[in-house]
């Protein structure tokens, strides 16, 4: 997983290895548990408009990103 901040790579700089509970397929609804990590990245700022954008990659090896904008004030 990769985090870019107004088009800067952030270092994760911390991980837990929690799964979570999820349907694995709409034909049988069974909940099974999957592996899974939770991601932390610092990232100060200053006030104003900034672009996030968040990168993984699928098992398939596809890269999937979404981008957004948020603002920060004092």
């Amino acid at each position: 997983m990769t985090l870019l901040v107004d088009g800067e790579h952030k270092e994760s700089y911390g991980s837990s290895g929690l799964g979570l509970p999820v349907w694995l397929s709409e034909e049988d609804q069974e909940t099974q548990w999957i592996e899974g990590e939770d991601y932390c990245w610092f990232a100060p700022l200053q006030s104003g408009i900034h672009e996030v954008a968040f990168q993984f990659q699928q098992t398939s090896g596809d890269i999937q990103e979404y981008k957004w904008l948020f603002e920060t004030i004092d």
